[in-house]
């Protein structure tokens, strides 16, 4: 946690540190209601655990689940998830989706392993985070001058109460207490139990796990390529052809040279870059995993990575062997041990989450967590225009079935995933999607105000000579765009200007409604006016103190305190007064 997030925080004494340490153990719940933050808790949902939306095994997916980890990360991004863009905001979503999933697939995962975190080792882990957070607000604390270096735990303990309004005791108990209540609801216990077990689990994986003396030593081979990255266009089609043209005799570093979308090193062609990397990842990441295979002067198949599709040629092979291996040959087996039992801990967990049961009871978290998956598949992009096209038609169908809470998350993700389709589709396939994408838009703003979306609609209806429909969005884009005086607002008021005279040109919209639009544009016009007025007057008044400041600050050190003597002038009185007394 920064200083500056600290500083932010004890502006609210009392309950600060119950939150920030309840953070870290990954369980904000009742302390925001004990802080005042009413509202945060009502939306929430803290006082009941809500609908819920999954079920894996015997652990609970809820909607206060959900909204208790979004919570978490407003707070460390100071701002709320609705003010993100759509597609941060489903990014957003979808990942506190997926980790709440694999909290629960990682928990179905240890009973395996014979790992089952008990109360007692919740607190344990709990306890352990809070000492840690409040050492850590020690450090700050001196770094912020309000506590010396060397500093007694009685001068730290003086010094916490005096910032947070509570003795260490005090909060160390708050958050047992805390911890204690929220261990009693199933769906916010899966949060803690998750976060307790990885260090026991990853033991208990590390012993099934073995490695020879001469895969530990192979472990430090570092391989050397060439590589084509195609990240533009449609990638796959563009990898397949330089592949293609590879096997038919083209040199790679000429089809580097073609294709690649690299950046090339200075001075350099990019087809004399090289890239390395160590066995360790190619053991750890599975899509590299076939790299391992290849012969010096191979060339690889098509490497996914997202998007992104690559070729590598391995140029050569070294051995990167510590010079102390023999010595300390056990040390380096265990730590190869502890990243070989991780790396089959995240197989499994990914094989889990990918073919593990999930029994879902909202179609709209579905289609969201179908859509998280979907950056975790290397697919080409003929399949993932398919999987798109499925999760928008998913989402559209939960946006019409749901909750409001579910209806509202299916509207953002159809939004989403439609642009991802758009984007990609060409100028004949946009055409025909014309009216898929005013019923997807109409559907965003049913939930969500953007005076940019808005506009996209008021085109859209122009083109299709939609009288009513182009003045209905083109009154609600200017209404919409009242309050917004900043860069953004004024391209939208030039853009509804622009409307208005080509909805007039066509004969699209009547009088009585142009003067109605006109009105709105005058009175942003009048308001940007005041705010700007007011932001100059800021800005004068923020100069004008500035310079009274560096007055201040320059007849300060021109000042010569009375009591204070220039050494010239110490000297003549030293030299008077010794020759006075030597006379």
């Amino acid at each position: 946690m920064s200083i500056s997030k600290v500083q932010e925080l004890l502006q609210n004494k009392g309950c600060v540190w119950t939150v920030s340490i309840l953070m870290v153990v990954g369980v904000v719940v009742s302390s925001f209601a004990q802080c005042g933050r009413q509202h945060d808790v009502e939306r929430a949902g803290m006082s009941v655990p809500g609908a819920v939306v999954a079920q894996v095994g015997d652990y609970p997916i809820t909607e206060r689940s959900i909204s208790t980890q979004n919570s978490q990360m407003e707070r460390m991004y100071g701002q709320s998830v609705d003010n993100f863009p759509p597609e941060i905001r489903v990014q957003f979503k979808a990942g506190t989706l997926n980790s709440l999933i694999g909290n629960a697939f990682t928990l179905e995962l240890a009973k395996k392993y014979g790992v089952e975190p008990s109360d007692e080792d919740i607190l344990a882990q709990a306890e352990k985070a809070t000492d840690d957070q409040i050492q850590s607000y020690k450090t700050q604390l001196i770094q912020m001058k309000k506590l010396k270096e060397g500093a007694t735990e009685q001068e730290f303990q003086t010094a916490f109460k005096s910032e947070t309004g509570k003795t260490v005791a005090e909060v160390k108990q708050q958050v047992e207490d805390e911890l204690k209540q929220n261990l009693q609801s199933p769906d916010l216990r899966v949060i803690m139990a998750a976060q307790s077990i990885s260090v026991p689990l990853l033991e208990a994986v590390k012993k099934t796990v073995q490695i020879s003396d001469d895969e530990l030593k192979k472990s430090y081979d570092k391989y050397v390529f060439k590589k084509i990255t195609i990240s533009k266009g449609d990638t796959e089609e563009v990898a397949k052809k330089a592949l293609a043209e590879i096997k038919g005799g083209l040199s790679f570093e000429s089809a580097i040279d073609r294709y690649s979308n690299d950046q090339p090193e200075a001075k350099k062609k990019l087809s004399e870059s090289t890239t390395e990397m160590v066995r360790a990842t190619m053991d750890g990441v599975p899509f590299y995993a076939p790299l391992k295979d290849l012969k010096v002067g191979e060339v690889s198949d098509l490497i996914r990575s997202g998007s992104t599709v690559s070729i590598y040629k391995l140029v050569s092979i070294k051995s990167d062997l510590p010079k102390d291996f023999d010595k300390k040959k056990d040390e380096y087996r265990q730590t190869a041990l502890a990243s070989r039992a991780a790396n089959k801990l995240q197989t499994e967990l990914k094989d889990l989450q990918k073919n593990g049961k999930v029994i879902w009871k909202s179609d709209g978290w579905k289609a969201l967590y179908d859509y998280a998956q979907l950056s975790t598949e290397q697919l080409d992009g003929a399949k993932r225009k398919e999987k798109l096209e499925d999760i928008l038609k998913q989402a559209q169908a939960a946006a019409e079935s749901s909750g409001v809470d579910s209806s509202r998350t299916a509207n953002l993700l159809a939004y989403v995933v439609f642009n991802q389709i758009y984007e990609q589709a060409s100028p004949a396939e946009k055409t025909k999607l014309a009216d898929k994408r005013i019923e997807v838009l109409e559907g965003f703003l049913r939930d969500s105000e953007d005076v940019r979306v808005r506009l996209e609609l008021v085109k859209l209806y122009f083109d299709k000579k939609d009288a009513q429909n182009f003045t209905d969005e083109l009154m609600r884009a200017a209404d919409a765009n009242a309050s917004h005086t900043d860069a953004s607002g004024q391209s939208n008021f030039n853009e509804i200007n622009k409307y208005l005279k080509q909805g007039e040109d066509a004969k699209l919209i009547k009088d009585e409604d142009k003067k109605i639009i006109e009105e709105s544009q005058r009175s942003w016009v009048e308001t940007k006016k005041e705010n700007d007025k007011y932001e100059e007057e800021a800005r004068k008044q923020a100069a004008e103190d500035a310079k009274k400041a560096a007055e201040e600050a320059k007849k300060s050190s021109e000042k010569k305190p009375d009591d204070v003597k220039t050494r010239e002038e110490f000297n003549q009185s030293k030299n008077g007064t010794t020759e006075g007394k030597g006379k």
